[in-house]
């Protein structure tokens, strides 16, 4: 088998294990390689799918019947994949990975940014730009535990957070530089899955919902969205604020 002939069994053996509820942690723990390697190969797979896919829904027939399809054609090829060695795709400087969900008991909304800024990457938490207001408007709005950190505190107020998108290509932190087409998707409907106690998903501004729009059509869901908290967003904070205030109601 050639080296193209591997790299693309080895897509189609991790999309398939993926499709059956892997996580791309798990795949990487089960075959002993790098969480970015799985995720490389998952988005090599998914972008030469969509490469040929014309009409809407088509990712949606994948998952629902391709995916035995895929499986079957990596069988043959399953020892030989967990031998090879993976080696990571060069993605270049400005390629982005998102955070893990911050997620507590019984969240009852979601809130969804598009892809985390620099300062949220580098610090491994949500919003940490000081400019971006959307600690303030939390605390604000909701009581919170003396020391409690951000995490710990929005949590206990039912609301969980993630991003529409799970990586893409951006320079900088403006979601006015992020390159669609690099695109990939959090898979929100998972979460919603083993999460049935969130009745409703807010967007913080336009590029939130845009991205989650174009992978998430059958999620059936309430959905709002709301005034971006971010600085480069127009309106003065006790705008924002009145326009967030939504969330008192929601998550009770």
């Amino acid at each position: 088998m050639g080296k193209q002939e591997l790299i693309i069994a080895k897509e189609r053996y991790l999309e398939s294990r993926h499709l059956d509820c892997c996580t791309p942690e798990e795949l990487a723990d089960a075959l002993g390689i790098s969480g970015k390697s799985v995720r490389s190969y998952l988005r090599k797979d998914r972008r030469a799918f969509d490469a040929v896919q014309n009409a809407s829904g088509f990712w949606t027939i994948y998952k629902s019947k391709c995916s035995t399809v895929a499986k079957e054609n990596a069988l043959s090829t399953v020892n030989m994949c967990k031998s090879e060695q993976f080696s990571s795709v060069d993605v270049g400087e400005d390629y982005k990975e998102g955070l893990e969900p911050w997620i507590g008991e019984n969240p009852r909304v979601l809130i969804l940014g598009s892809l985390p800024g620099d300062m949220s990457l580098k610090t491994k938490a949500y919003y940490a730009n000081s400019n971006n207001v959307f600690w303030k408007i939390m605390r604000a709005l909701f009581s919170a535990e003396a020391n409690s950190d951000n995490k710990g505190f929005i949590t206990s107020n039912g609301i969980a957070l993630w991003d529409s998108a799970f990586s893409g290509k951006r320079k900088g932190s403006s979601d006015s530089a992020l390159d669609y087409s690099t695109i990939v998707p959090n898979d929100i409907a998972s979460l919603l899955a083993n999460y049935p106690t969130i009745k409703t998903i807010i967007f913080n501004g336009r590029c939130a919902e845009k991205i989650f729009e174009c992978y998430n059509a059958n999620v059936n869901c309430k959905k709002i969205r709301l005034v971006s908290t971010s600085s480069q967003a127009r309106g003065t904070f006790e705008y924002k604020l009145d326009s967030w205030s939504i969330l008192k109601e929601l998550v009770k």
